[in-house]
């Protein structure tokens, strides 16, 4: 959506287009439509960007609301449904064939959340994601390579894999603690006296234990052993991670709006990593087959963390001389999500208003305190909140905490179709993202005024 922030001219030319093309057939309804629009602009001085939304809310019928009140903001995003705009006229087809969990809604959101909740339960725990990620991150800092936007790319990649396949699914410490029979006390052996002093030490060792346990800091070396990756390192070859960029890629420019992405690469994408599913641990779960259940895998997991991750890779990148500001890492990653966040738009349908209901995130330091709205709107709340958000957090933390500073480490380097500004757009694409805006209004107004579908 990285299109509305310089949009005037484009939605110029889209609404004489529609105007031109319409005049002969209902040019009152073109200009009702015009004029409802041109009032809430007189309202929105600043928000212009906007327009096409405020047009495709007022062809469905509905209220349109920008709210900057975060209690108000908070109240809304409590809910679960997204309504009929951004993601399901733009997201949903980008993210074809994927059924993208947050995008979807209804019936189909609830399954694909449910599949993918079940599915939570039979990996790991989001703390030796964060294992796995500075564990690569150490490598990185040895070898001094180059990292760009294609290397974080497929370093994320490989480390969502490792953690998902990874054969080690126990907690993080697996040592047991003192076995409870070894101290079991026979009263016809000893005496009653005895028998006590025991249990009191039993006690004692056992609070030992777990203070000593508690106080253990855990690492990759006392958490995974050796094997607890054969099974996904065979497929981790460099041609593999490749390729898996390169088709990743075609999510990435469609859902950033800049050109349409390549199906057959989709697919391939789709079919490598059904064909991992069906060989796993996970074999017999699901049927993998059906994109109810290979899309709770693919967006979350795959996809989105390939495009998002070397998104905020930018922005660590940008904001560095706020670093040293704060005390710990994580505060600093929500300084630099609130200052450049990589959605450039939420949404919710409030049904009791008939309201369509818009929060820019692209602008938030000029709108909202940074300690509150961080808390909210960094990783959103609610239902539909981000159901990654802890794997997220401990992968960015555990990966990029040592590296920001280094002077290889370039995100910006090779980063291209950004949900953001982060890489300017050209003609070609400016004349896509005008026939895909147009065509998504020409057919809002064929479905809500002619009942075409």
């Amino acid at each position: 959506m990285s299109f509305l922030s310089n949009f005037k001219l484009h939605v110029c030319i889209a609404f004489l287009l529609v105007i031109t093309n319409l005049i002969s057939l209902k040019y009152l309804i073109c200009i009702y439509i015009a004029i409802q629009s041109i009032n809430i602009i007189l309202n929105l001085r600043n928000d212009f960007a906007f327009l096409p939304l405020i047009i495709i809310t007022k062809i469905q019928g509905k209220n349109f609301k920008l709210s900057r009140d975060l209690s108000e903001i908070k109240s809304c995003l409590k809910g679960s449904d997204k309504g009929h705009v951004i993601e399901e006229l733009f997201a949903m087809p980008a993210w074809y064939p994927i059924l993208s969990v947050e995008s979807v809604n209804g019936k189909t959101w609830e399954i694909v959340k449910q599949n993918l909740m079940k599915f939570k339960a039979y990996i790991p725990s989001n703390k030796k994601i964060g294992l796995i990620a500075k564990k690569e991150a150490e490598n990185l800092l040895q070898k001094k390579e180059k990292i760009n936007s294609k290397s974080i790319s497929k370093l994320t990649l490989k480390i969502f894999l490792k953690f998902l396949f990874c054969e080690n699914n126990k907690p993080i410490i697996t040592e047991s603690n003192t076995d409870s029979d070894t101290n079991t006390v026979n009263d016809n052996e000893v005496s009653k006296k005895n028998e006590n002093e025991k249990n009191k030490n039993n006690i004692q060792d056992s609070n030992n234990n777990d203070i000593e346990e508690k106080n253990r800091i855990p690492t990759y070396e006392n958490t995974f052993k050796e094997n607890d990756f054969d099974f996904i390192d065979q497929y981790l070859t460099e041609e593999y991670l490749e390729n898996m960029f390169d088709w990743g890629i075609q999510w990435r420019k469609e859902i950033a709006l800049k050109e349409k992405g390549c199906l057959d690469k989709k697919m391939k994408a789709i079919n490598s990593i059904v064909n991992i599913l069906k060989q796993s641990k996970f074999k017999n779960l699901f049927n993998w087959e059906n994109p109810e259940c290979y899309s709770f895998i693919m967006q979350p997991f795959i996809i989105s963390p390939m495009i998002n991750i070397s998104d905020i890779a930018v922005s660590l990148k940008n904001k560095i001389d706020d670093f040293e500001k704060y005390e710990e890492f994580n505060g600093y990653l929500d300084h630099c999500l609130f200052e450049e966040h990589p959605f450039p738009i939420l949404e919710r349908y409030i049904k009791e208003s008939n309201t369509q209901f818009f929060v820019d995130l692209r602008d938030m330091k000029n709108n909202f305190d940074e300690k509150e709205a961080a808390k909210i709107l960094n990783f959103g709340t609610g239902i539909r909140g981000c159901l990654g958000k802890y794997y997220a957090k401990e992968f960015i933390k555990n990966f990029f905490e040592d590296i920001i500073k280094e002077d290889f480490f370039v995100p910006l380097e090779g980063h291209l179709y950004s949900g953001r500004n982060n890489d300017k757009e050209n003609f070609q694409e400016s004349i896509y993202q005008m026939k895909l805006l147009f065509g998504i209004i020409i057919s809002e107004i064929k479905r809500n005024f002619f009942n075409i579908k």
